[in-house]
């Protein structure tokens, strides 16, 4: 395993303190940072090859950036619309959505969104059958509790 650049690495670089290149480089926490030291640090970062270390995000927040989607049926074709639209949302506050389908049997469900809570996903989504449904879900990244079919319209 190679040398791997770290955050204090960037800050170094950019010379600015460790929190100020955090802030600077989450999407989610960059605007107290001025813009051109927002830049400079995304430069500098870029520049060393920086990648987050999710692990280590995970550990010191005790969240994953993980969100568990469990759909339906995954060959019906609206589904790829709504994850399409779903990755669309999270990409930009940096979540990834890991994805199950129940093949039709919704007496899955629990077991499922028990199995993806215990790989610490962040939120669990079960996706309603109406695609309005699912694109609300998208849009505003409900708390976490799971969504079924028969529950939608109850919230």
């Amino acid at each position: 395993m190679g040398n791997r650049t770290t955050l204090k690495d960037v800050a170094r670089a950019a010379g600015v303190h460790v929190s100020t290149a955090s802030r600077a480089l989450d999407p989610n926490t960059r605007h107290p940072v001025a813009k051109d030291l927002a830049d400079h640090v995304r430069r500098v970062s870029a520049d060393l090859g920086y990648q987050p270390n999710a692990e280590a995000y995970s550990l010191r927040t005790r969240r994953t950036r993980m969100v568990g989607v469990v759909i339906p049926d995954i060959t019906e074709p609206v589904y790829a619309l709504i994850l399409r639209g779903l990755e669309e949302a999270l990409l930009p506050k940096r979540f990834v959505s890991i994805v199950a389908s129940l093949d039709g049997d919704f007496s899955r469900e629990a077991d499922v969104i028990a199995m993806m809570r215990s790989a610490s996903c962040s939120r669990t989504r079960g996706a309603p059958s109406l695609p309005v449904a699912c694109a609300a879900i998208a849009s505003t990244m409900l708390p976490t509790n799971a969504l079924s079919p028969a529950r939608v319209g109850s919230n």
